[in-house]
């Protein structure tokens, strides 16, 4: 994933975990989230449930490679858009490009 997105232009943040993630979201200026199902501590479908709840129009990707059901999941508790592991490098920067650019387009009226 780094040198798909870094390759498009894209700075990257990283956070080992979600509660490090939410800080880092908090004290910088984030436009996308791509986050794991599967993490220690705090885990992707609780870091969405937070994102959400604190920051409604947060644009976030889930990805998974555990299956069908927890991207189900992550998109009910608000995910923009999901991703199923192994990541098609194609798929991957299309599915950001879009969430970017749906988010650049709701920011003005927010």
């Amino acid at each position: 994933m780094k040198i798909i997105l870094e390759g498009a232009g894209h700075e990257l943040y990283y956070a080992h975990n979600g509660e490090e993630a939410l800080a880092m979201y908090v004290n910088e200026s984030i436009h996308l989230v791509i986050t794991d199902l599967m993490m220690p501590d705090v885990g992707g479908i609780e870091l969405i449930q937070v994102l959400k709840r604190l920051f409604p129009s947060a644009a976030v990707i889930a990805i998974s490679g555990t299956g069908k059901e927890a991207l189900e999941e992550a998109t009910a508790e608000g995910a923009s858009a999901v991703l199923h592991k192994p990541l098609d490098p194609a798929d991957l920067l299309e599915v950001v490009e879009t969430v970017l650019e749906e988010t650049r387009r709701r920011r003005p009226a927010e």
